[in-house]
């Protein structure tokens, strides 16, 4: 539990006072399963159970937006190499 101190927040354990018995029965009522985790490594295990317990399967369908990037230069090249085929028939038909 967090505890606001003069050296800024601290956490502390405390007593957790559940009724286990009335959350199993409750469990039980609805079709399901009462898990209680008092560590890391037992909540680790639980969500193995849970994991293995799972049978949903989801598919995923993901799109990507291709963008062509080409039609400016290719516009930028014939445009050059249209002014150059005018340029070849004026005054400019050779560079010296």
């Amino acid at each position: 539990m967090p505890i606001e101190t003069v050296f800024g927040t601290q956490y502390q354990r405390v007593g957790v006072d559940l009724d286990e018995e009335t959350l199993r029965r409750v469990a039980a009522a609805t079709g399901g399963l009462y898990f209680r985790a008092k560590d890391a490594k037992g909540l680790e295990s639980i969500f193995e159970k849970i994991d293995r317990m799972e049978k949903s399967e989801y598919k995923i369908v993901e799109f990507t937006r291709y963008r062509d990037l080409y039609f400016g230069w290719l516009a930028t090249g014939l445009a050059l190499l249209c002014a150059g085929a005018l340029l070849k028939q004026t005054v400019f038909r050779r560079i010296p």
